[in-house]
C-alpha cells in the first residue's frame, strides 16, 4: 500500500493525496499511514500546510527523513525542530555534516539548543553519535563561540567516548569563579556536615555534570596553542581559585582538584612531565593537598592497559622505573616535584608486585 501511494503521489502530485483524504473513506490511523508516506521536500511540506492540524503533525512526526533534496535540509531540520521533533532534525542534520553540506553554526547550535529540553525520540533513543558529530562539527567550525563552552557543559558525559574540545576548558581555564563553583557542587566544604536538605534533581544533576568535568579535565590553564604555557595566566589562576575556596571553606579539597588541573599540563622542555612551569609553582606554593592532587590525577589519566595472561607488572614497574629516573633528574632544581615522583615511582612498583601475586595465583589455579 504504501509503494501504491508513493507511485500515485510521483505520477498525480498532491492532488491525489487531498482528493483521497477528501473522500472520507479512511480511518483517521489510515489518514495518518498514507501522510507519513509523503516525502519530506518542500513542494509537498507547504501544501501538507493546509491540512488538518492532526495530519500536520503526523507528517513532521512520521515522514521519512531520508532523501530530503540538499538545497531544501537546512529548512527542512528548522520546520522539524518548530515542529517539536529536534531529534529528527538532528537525523537531518547529521547527514548534512557527513556530506559536508553547508549548514552554517547557527543552524546547528539551533538543533543542539532545542536538544536540551527534548524527550528521546519516538523510539525512545538518543542518538548519541550524531550529538558528538554535531559538537564536533562547531568545534571545529567555530572554536571560539560563546556558546561553545555551555553546550558542552550541558551533553558532557551523554555522548558516549566523545571528547569534546578546548572549548570549554578554555572557559574555564579564564573563569576562577566557574571552576571554584564545580568544586563546590561536587565536595563540601572542608570539616563540613551532611547537607541538612536534600538536593532536588537539578542540583543533582549539575553536580553529576560538575564530577565528571572535573574528573576528566583535559587542559592546564594559560596553556598557548604551541604547548607553552603562559606563567602570569597560571599563577593568577590558580591564586584567585584559591581566595576563592577559602572564603568558601573549601580550602583542603579545592587545593587537591587544582593539583588535579595542574597534572593536565604538558612534558617539559627536557621531556619529563610536569613542565617547568608547574614545577616552579609546586616549589613555591609548597603544598601537600596540591602535590596530592597532581598525583592522583596523573595516576588517574593512565586508564585501562593491554597485557598478556601472565605478563605481570612489567608495565607498572616499567613506569615505576622511569618516575624513579625522572626524579633523579629533577632533584637539584625541583626537590618537591621531584618527591612526587618517587611516590608515584614506589605507587606503581606496588601495583606491579599485586598484580605480580595475582598472575601467580591464576597460574596456579590453572
Amino acid at each position: 500500500a504504501a509503494c501504491y501511494a508513493r507511485n500515485r503521489l510521483d505520477i498525480d502530485g498532491f492532488a491525489w493525496l487531498k482528493n483521497t483524504l477528501d473522500t472520507g473513506s479512511l480511518s483517521f490511523a489510515g489518514e495518518q499511514r498514507l501522510i507519513a508516506v509523503v516525502p519530506m521536500a518542500k513542494e509537498y511540506w507547504t501544501q501538507v500546510a493546509s491540512l488538518d492540524e492532526a495530519l500536520i503533525t503526523a507528517y513532521w512526526r512520521d515522514a521519512s527523513c531520508w532523501g530530503i533534496p540538499d538545497e531544501e535540509q537546512a529548512e527542512a531540520v528548522g520546520l522539524l525542530v518548530e515542529h517539536g521533533h529536534p531529534w529528527r532534525a538532528l537525523k537531518v542534520l547529521h547527514y548534512m555534516i557527513s556530506s559536508q553540506s553547508p549548514c552554517g553554526s547557527s543552524l546547528v547550535k539551533m538543533v543542539l539548543s532545542s536538544l536540551l529540553t527534548a524527550a528521546p525520540d519516538s523510539a525512545g533513543q538518543r542518538d548519541g553519535y550524531g550529538l558528538s558529530k554535531a559538537l564536533k562539527w562547531l568545534e571545529s567550525a567555530v572554536p571560539d563561540d560563546a556558546d561553545l563552552p555551555g553546550l558542552e557543559f550541558q551533553f558532557f558525559g551523554i555522548i558516549p567516548d566523545h571528547e569534546p574540545s578546548d572549548a570549554l576548558y578554555r572557559a574555564l581555564g579564564r573563569s576562577p569563579k566557574d571552576f571554584v563553583h564545580l568544586v563546590k557542587s561536587v565536595c563540601r566544604a572542608d570539616g563540613g556536615t551532611l547537607p541538612t536538605r536534600e538536593r532536588d534533581g537539578n542540583e543533582r544533576a549539575y553536580a553529576e555534570q560538575a564530577f565528571k568535568i572535573l574528573w576528566h579535565w583535559a587542559r592546564i590553564p594559560g596553556l598557548r596553542d604551541d604547548g607553552s604555557i603562559d606563567v602570569e595566566h597560571l599563577t593568577d589562576w590558580v591564586t584567585e581559585c584559591r581566595r576563592l575556596l577559602a572564603e568558601s571553606g573549601h580550602a583542603t579539597v579545592g587545593d587537591g582538584e587544582i593539583g588535579n588541573v595542574l597534572s593536565r599540563c604538558p612534558e617539559g622542555r627536557d621531556g619529563i612531565w610536569p613542565a617547568e612551569e608547574v614545577r616552579d609553582l609546586l616549589e613555591k606554593l609548597k603544598n601537600p593537598e596540591i602535590e596530592s592532587g597532581l598525583s592522583r590525577g596523573r595516576y588517574n589519566q593512565r586508564g585501562g592497559s593491554v597485557r598478556g595472561a601472565y605478563d605481570g607488572g612489567v608495565h607498572e614497574r616499567a613506569l615505576a622505573q622511569q618516575y624513579a629516573t625522572d626524579a633523579n633528574e629533577l632533584e637539584l632544581m625541583w626537590p618537591r616535584t621531584a618527591a612526587i615522583l618517587r611516590y608515584m615511582a614506589r605507587s606503581y612498583e606496588f601495583d606491579a608486585h599485586h598484580i605480580d601475586r595475582e598472575d601467580e595465583r591464576d597460574a596456579d589455579e590453572g
